[in-house]
């Protein structure tokens, strides 16, 4: 049986844009009846470039211009400060990392705990390296930049030893995306996939193609534990993965977007793509974005920034 790549009945095509930590993959989606948009699977992907399949929108559905671009990421949760309550000892360790910024530290500690919405066992890992006067302002980044590439709660210790101790963010970031597998999505017969669409989503099963290739556990397991009702947050705690969002991080930008980034920049279209991608993960314009790598800047240390920045 001919075989097709990720989901048969949605994705028409995939597309790489290799960029940040090994790269992104682009998705068209297969509805008329809306705009054609194209989502960003952010994730090391690799795949085929087919440019014939992107679409451009009708007229009267794309968005002007000069609109701002809209990406999608995990709703962030309310944080409920007071169930998450810092006290004794860890208080005083984040006190004595800098004094002059404790209450600021103590609040974005919180609210990470809330947003990135950390288990209790990963939280006492974290506590656990407090109390080894680790700071805060080191184990934070390297958490996030775990959470986001699907990263294990074991990395996070060796990577805050490595930034604790005198390291370099971008370099520690090029490293981790040089030692790690590069994730190629797997090909699935067109009946497999159907079948599984009946009970799980697209992100289910992104995701669990994404942890069997990261080798924490086997698609068919996963699948079969996300099918009986298990959450990817009870899944992904046992299995040691930060991650534990049931949504798999994506990016969605319309052609329009893309030619207008391409215009004002002067870039081709894999470039502006890149772009795009960059500026939904530190916050930065694409002029701003553009002008850092034109200028020089590596792009594990643009992120290294954002990292940095968030948690200073």
């Amino acid at each position: 049986m001919k075989k097709k790549k990720a989901v048969t009945s949605l994705i028409l095509i995939v597309m790489s844009v290799v960029f940040f930590s090994s790269g992104y993959m682009v998705y068209a989606m297969n509805d008329n009846s809306k705009t054609e948009e194209q989502t960003i699977h952010e994730d090391p992907m690799l795949g085929k470039i087919d440019r014939e399949k992107l679409r451009t929108p009708e007229p009267a559905m794309r968005p002007p211009v000069t609109q701002a671009i809209e990406f999608d990421k995990p709703v962030e949760k309310e944080a409920e400060f007071s169930e998450i309550l810092v006290t004794g000892d860890i208080v005083d360790k984040i006190k004595n990392s800098d004094k002059s910024k404790f209450d600021k530290n103590i609040a974005i500690y919180e609210k990470t705990l809330v947003q990135l919405d950390v288990p209790q066992e990963f939280r006492g890992q974290i506590e656990n390296l407090l109390k080894k006067d680790k700071k805060i302002q080191n184990i934070l980044p390297i958490y996030n930049f775990l959470y986001d590439n699907y990263g294990t709660i074991d990395e996070l210790d060796k990577l805050v030893v490595k930034l604790d101790s005198g390291g370099n963010l971008a370099d520690i970031i090029t490293e981790y995306d040089n030692t790690s597998l590069k994730f190629v999505p797997r090909d699935f017969e067109d009946q497999y996939l159907k079948k599984l669409m009946e009970t799980l989503s697209v992100d289910d099963i992104m995701i669990a193609d994404r942890l069997s290739q990261k080798g924490v556990s086997k698609f068919e397991d996963l699948i079969a534990r996300r099918q009986s009702g298990e959450s990817w947050k009870t899944i992904n705690s046992e299995l040691g993965v930060i991650n534990t969002s049931d949504q798999f991080p994506k990016v969605s930008l319309t052609r329009a977007q893309v030619n207008k980034c391409m215009q004002d920049n002067g870039l081709n279209e894999n470039d502006a793509m890149n772009v795009l991608v960059m500026t939904s993960k530190t916050g930065k314009d694409y002029a701003t974005v553009t002008s850092e790598l034109k200028n020089g800047k590596k792009k594990e240390t643009i992120y290294a920034e954002a990292y940095t920045e968030k948690y200073k």
